[in-house]
């Protein structure tokens, strides 16, 4: 007996429709962008970086407790 291949559709993380939504929101907004002044897009830049300065540590702290390192922000590293 032959046994068959049986396709199966593989399992999207839990944030890839999520992340998809995000993705067409841009495509669809991808003229608006191209209109906007530098000034804007400066703007707009400084506050993702302002961002992710606030989530920044926060992440590298869930890296390091993921992959089992100490915390190499406190000892300065």
């Amino acid at each position: 007996m032959v046994a068959k291949a049986v396709k199966t559709q593989p399992v999207q993380p839990e944030w890839a429709a999520e992340l998809d939504l995000a993705l067409t929101d841009l495509d669809a907004r991808k003229d608006d962008w191209a209109q906007t002044s530098n000034g804007e897009r400066i703007a707009l830049l400084r506050q993702v970086k302002d961002h992710i300065r606030e989530v920044a540590e926060a992440w590298v702290k869930k890296r390091d407790a993921q992959e089992g390192h100490p915390d190499r922000l406190a000892a300065g590293r």
